[in-house]
């Protein structure tokens, strides 16, 4: 039964015409509100699975968290599957096209030419600048066509002309 609240007014005298029946009407109000409040569940609660309607059909269609599929279950996937290669997976040189006859262009690691083999080699050699480290003033011209003599404080005797002299000074 829904609570009627009742509006007070004061007697003339200046008190209220309280009376019994009035008294139990409250008492009632309070009451009933006691019970329907009791009868309400808690703002944090759980159900049981089979309190909710409906709800052990709708997840029975529904998949377990963590499940697998056989690669057969997954429509396309075996024929998407066979197009690709093995991870780590090989081929032997004949089956990659043009790989023989492009390595054979190529010379092997740690091969060795005669200076003659290089073009323009020999004559860079020669326009090099050569270095002898003065100590008497007599070493040997080497057969480079410009020598650094370096150091002595006397002229090497067997420079040439374009030779060059650093002198440590006497």
């Amino acid at each position: 039964m829904a609570f009627a609240q009742k509006t007070w007014q004061n007697l003339e005298a200046g008190g209220t015409p309280i009376s019994a029946a009035e008294l139990n009407r409250i008492e009632q109000g309070i009451e009933d509100n006691d019970n329907a409040i009791a009868g309400k569940a808690n703002a944090s609660h759980t159900h049981a699975q089979s309190d909710v309607t409906g709800l052990t059909t709708a997840l029975a269609g529904k998949s377990n968290t963590g499940h697998t599929h056989a690669t057969a279950d997954v429509t396309g996937l075996d024929t998407a599957l066979a197009g690709k290669s093995n991870t780590g997976h090989g081929h032997a040189q004949s089956e990659v096209i043009g790989l023989t006859s492009a390595l054979g262009g190529k010379s092997d690691v740690g091969h060795t030419h005669s200076q003659a083999d290089v073009s323009g080699l020999a004559m860079a050699l020669d326009g090099r600048l050569a270095w002898v480290d003065v100590v008497t003033g007599d070493e040997p011209r080497p057969s480079a066509t410009r020598v650094l003599w370096n150091g002595g404080a006397t002229q090497p005797t067997n420079m040439a002309l374009g030779d060059i002299w650093l002198s440590t000074g006497a």
